[in-house]
This record gives C-alpha cells, sequence and structure tokens, in this order.
C-alpha cells in the first residue's frame, strides 16, 4: 500500500512539473508574439511627405507645423461593403407556376379485390413454413422462397404463422 501510495505521489510530481513547463513555454511564446507585434510596423505601407522631410526632433516643436503623411495602401476595395444592395440584393421575381395538370385516364381497369382474393384461395395452397435466416414456405407441393412467383402471384412475405402475396398491387395474407 506505502508502495503504492510513494508511486502516486512521484508521478503527480511528475505531472506537476510538466504543467510547469508548458506554462512556463505558453507564456514565453505569448511575450514573443506581443513584442514581436508591438515593435513591427506594417512591411507593405509606403509613407511620402508632400514638400519636404519632417525630422523626429522638430516633428513635436510649436515652431513648425507638422506636414501632412499619405498613405498609400496596398488593398484595394472595390465594392462598397456597407452598400445595401451589396448585404440584401434584390429578389428575383419568381416565376409563375405551371397550370395543374389533371391525372391521365387509367389505361386500364383495376382488377376487382374480390376476384383476386378468390383466384388466391383456389390456386395457391399453402401447406408448411419453415422457420430459419431464409424461411421457405411449402405451396402447392413445392418449396419457394420470398420474392419468387406462384401463379402469377409473387410472395413478399414469409411469417411466422403466415405468408403474404400480391398481384397486381393487391396484397393477400394466408394463414396455415
Amino acid at each position: 500500500m506505502a508502495k503504492m501510495d510513494a508511486g502516486m505521489r512521484a508521478m503527480q510530481r511528475k505531472q506537476r512539473r510538466q504543467w510547469a513547463v508548458l506554462t512556463m513555454l505558453l507564456a514565453a511564446a505569448l511575450v514573443i508574439g506581443v513584442v514581436r507585434l508591438v515593435h513591427q510596423g506594417p512591411e507593405e505601407v509606403t509613407a511620402s511627405t508632400t514638400d519636404e522631410t519632417v525630422d523626429a526632433s522638430s516633428a513635436g516643436s510649436v515652431s513648425e507645423p507638422v506636414v501632412p503623411v499619405e498613405i498609400n495602401w496596398p488593398v484595394e476595395v472595390r465594392r462598397d461593403l456597407f452598400a445595401w444592395e451589396s448585404v440584401f440584393p434584390e429578389d428575383e421575381p419568381t416565376p409563375e407556376p405551371e397550370p395543374v395538370k389533371a391525372p391521365p385516364e387509367p389505361t386500364a381497369p383495376m382488377p376487382d379485390v374480390a376476384s383476386v382474393t378468390r383466384a388466391a384461395t383456389q390456386n395457391v395452397r399453402l401447406h408448411a413454413i419453415i422457420h430459419g435466416d431464409d424461411p421457405i414456405a411449402m405451396i402447392n407441393n413445392e418449396v419457394w422462397r420470398e420474392g419468387q412467383q406462384v401463379n402469377g402471384f409473387r410472395i413478399v412475405r414469409i411469417a411466422s404463422r403466415h405468408i403474404v402475396i400480391s398481384k397486381d398491387g393487391i396484397q393477400i395474407t394466408l394463414e396455415l
């Protein structure tokens, strides 16, 4: 137990030293960055006087006026940043909606649900269902899987006690 406490204390001292070194490095980097920012002027700005050069010793004296300095900025702004149109462009007119077309007339009559159900009960006889990863159904004394077609009916799903078949968009459930 004492060895564990001594080991933990040694690890904590090591972590404190690492944090202290990291903090000193961060502080040094911050100081260097501030010093460089303060002492380094803009490099791309050129200054020129119009009449004569102003001497640093005479710039603060009352007898001679300070000569204005012209600054030539290297960046050119090509648009007005505060213009209303640049912030909120005018909306484009919305196009007129196309008129609603009537749905096309159905070419074939919809099948009668009763006749499809009657055909299913007459032509599809469910005898057994075998469960598993790929369930199978015994229909009309033959083995069938989901997605196959039996007498014009597609097998949609094979469940534990029933199957779902479909024909012409009509789904029918056949139970054991």
